[in-house]
């Protein structure tokens, strides 16, 4: 038993001799850890800070980004007009008989038909005279002679109606589609907006 006594003892005076040789400032692994006063967290008001910094950029960010989207719906829009030209003329030459690139401006689509002598075209099978919409933030207006037209017919011989289709304001369009009459050649022209 006096070795058992001596044994705690040793053991003992071991636990209080290591926690001296200890590097100040490491605790010993059998003391409990001192309470920190640092939160491990975010505080509540940090997050509010970071939400309204979030909802000003949100906020400032949304109108660009509408511009940005009405911006890329006129582009599109005139690339697959100008596309769908090109396509009228295609199909009059190959298949020698006139077709009509259609727009009606009450239902805001096009379409491609084949052209009688009574100006009254029907629609073509298949997916070119299948209707194609347009977008309602987009302003497009089809013009001959400084007059409203709403259709521009291509011939066999290559020919076609002169047409400009005007896409954007009408007043300041950012894109201009150009049919030319010899020709029937398509041409996209982007306009510059006036400064502000």
């Amino acid at each position: 038993m006096g070795s058992l006594a001596m044994m705690t003892s040793r053991t003992g005076t071991d636990q209080a001799s290591s926690s001296k040789l200890q590097a100040p400032g490491t605790r010993n692994r059998l003391q409990p850890a001192a309470c920190s006063l640092q939160p491990d967290g975010f505080t509540f008001i940090e997050l509010i800070f970071v939400t309204l910094a979030l909802g000003l950029l949100v906020l400032t960010a949304t109108p660009r980004i509408r511009q940005a989207w009405v911006r890329l719906q006129i582009e599109r829009t005139a690339f697959f007009l100008a596309q769908m030209l090109r396509t009228a003329r295609t199909l009059a030459i190959t298949n020698s008989q006139p077709i009509a690139w259609v727009w009606e401006p009450a239902d805001r689509r096009v379409w491609l038909g084949t052209q009688h002598d009574d100006d009254s075209p029907d629609p073509l099978s298949g997916r070119f005279g299948r209707p194609h919409p347009i977008p309602e933030q987009v302003r497009l207006s089809v013009m001959r002679d400084e007059e409203a037209v709403a259709q521009v017919n291509f011939f066999p011989n290559g020919t076609s109606q002169p047409t400009t289709v005007l896409i954007g304001d009408p007043l300041v369009p950012r894109y201009q589609i150009a049919v030319d009459e010899t020709t029937g050649q398509v041409v996209v022209k982007q306009t510059s907006l006036p400064a502000r």
